[in-house]
């Protein structure tokens, strides 16, 4: 083991001893709670929310008590890329066709960043049981759909799940994972999509004016000399405005978009609406040095099924459940190694349905703040800015230069390919188990089809 390897394995063990006996984990579980049926854990499937058909895609969308769709809050610990977050240029794409041949990422590619959320380390029980009740939700609903498909004697193959197993397959452990989807990482412009797809504007009629005086006036108007130019007093250019999301950047700034794996013409990347422990937007390509494994997220996000007919390939009905995340916010921060991005290219569309407004949970993610949380110093200590104080910087290693990793202070260089020479070095990662509170290993009930259960957490006391 290698003394950088020691150093981060010692670092994680205090960081979350820290999160259980500094009262971070048992303020988490207070908020959760507040956060009534907009976090995902407490709300309870066909009472809260509902599965609803799309007449005109026959994709599955799900409806709130509003009859609008159902935004939820979710909280998790974001697991490392050995259980399936992929964040990077290429996101969870796999460079490959449907023929299995290598394929390039294109402008058409639907590419999307990955979060995959395991429960905190060293959780105290009603806190574990709050993240395996999420997960005792989604398994409502799919249990549902298993018994319309039993009545309706189909037999899909369902491709992609919302949940998924830390341990290797083949296993009988249940599903102890949520897997997210972040929004389309690439877009055309939509003024280059016109172009593309609408056809040359056609010449149209107007209005022609029926007063023969009025006329000759305007056409007198018309030969009239133009008046002198008058001097403009030069005046400095605006300043360029803050970012915002859905702002567009060169998807050459990633550190990874590089070799033949990346084929975009005119796609450029999207900034998405993820932000770091202070409130501030993080700039796609500066991912990886705030959302760090063992990072404490919550997510306000959409659930989905897209189901796909049958067709000559495929002979079966194909289902995809997806998370989408709308909002990402660091809630905690992690003083892990950062998983740098690699270049990949040989690692092994489904259109977007209304959004609903999400008012309540959308509320309840924005006021979700935390006492005990704070961005690191330079010792590697938790620490609390004041109102005026300038982001803090830590001493772990980051996978770019520049000490912030936010777009306030990188925003000159964010149309401009960073040149450099990008690192391809293995990292050690040390995967250490440690009890939770007073010894006690977080329940897991499942139920008769061997999914986790509904954990309580009704009558436990928070410390």
């Amino acid at each position: 083991m290698s003394q950088q390897s020691t150093n981060s394995a010692v670092s994680s063990s205090a960081m979350f001893a820290q999160r259980l006996n500094g009262g971070l984990y048992a303020e988490v579980a207070n908020k959760l709670k507040a956060l009534r049926t907009t976090f995902l854990g407490n709300a309870i499937f066909n009472k809260d929310f509902s599965p609803s058909i799309i007449e005109w895609s026959k994709n599955q969308m799900y409806r709130g008590l509003d009859h609008n769709e159902f935004r939820c809050n979710i909280f998790g610990q974001l697991a490392s890329a050995t259980d399936g977050t992929a964040i990077g240029a290429a996101g969870s794409f796999r460079f490959e066709g449907p023929n299995g041949q290598f394929e390039p990422v294109r402008d058409t590619t639907k590419v999307k960043d990955r979060f995959v959320l395991q429960c905190p380390t060293a959780a105290p029980e009603n806190l574990a049981n709050m993240f395996f009740n999420q997960i005792a939700t989604l398994n409502d609903a799919r249990d549902f759909d298993e018994n319309v498909e039993k009545a309706e004697r189909k037999d899909p193959f369902v491709y992609e799940q919302w949940t998924k197993c830390s341990v290797s397959e083949p296993s009988n452990e249940p599903a102890d994972m949520l897997c997210i989807n972040l929004g389309p990482k690439y877009t055309v412009p939509s003024n280059n999509k016109r172009s593309q797809s609408s056809s040359p504007p056609k010449k149209r009629l107007r209005r022609q004016d029926d007063n023969p005086q009025r006329e000759s006036t305007a056409s007198v108007a018309r030969i009239e000399p133009p008046s002198p130019a008058k001097e403009v007093e030069r005046v400095p250019g605006p300043v360029p405005p803050a970012a915002q999301v859905g702002d567009l950047y060169d998807p050459a700034t990633q550190r990874d978009y590089t070799g033949p794996g990346f084929e975009l013409e005119e796609a450029k990347l999207v900034q998405r609406d993820v932000r770091d422990i202070q409130g501030r937007l993080v700039h796609p390509k500066n991912y990886h040095d705030v959302l760090r494994p063992g990072s404490l997220l919550l997510i306000n996000a959409t659930l989905h099924c897209f189901i796909m007919p049958p067709n000559d390939r495929n002979k079966r009905e194909r289902k995809f459940y997806q998370i989408n995340a709308h909002s990402v916010r660091v809630v905690a921060v992690s003083d892990l190694e950062p998983e740098c991005p690699r270049v990949q290219t040989t690692s092994g569309s489904r259109r977007n349905i209304k959004n609903g407004d999400g008012s309540a949970s959308t509320q309840a993610y924005e006021d979700f703040t935390l006492v005990n949380a704070s961005p690191l110093t330079s010792a590697g200590t938790p620490s609390t800015p004041g109102p005026s104080s300038q982001p803090s910087t830590s001493s772990t290693p980051s996978c770019s230069n520049p000490s912030s990793s936010t777009l306030e202070d990188t925003a000159s260089a964010d149309a401009a390919h960073e040149e450099g020479e990008v690192l391809d070095l293995p990292l050690e990662y040390v995967e250490e188990v440690i009890p939770s509170a007073k010894g006690k290993k977080p329940s897991t009930r499942r139920n008769a089809n061997g999914k986790r259960g509904r954990g309580d957490t009704d009558d436990m006391e928070f410390d």
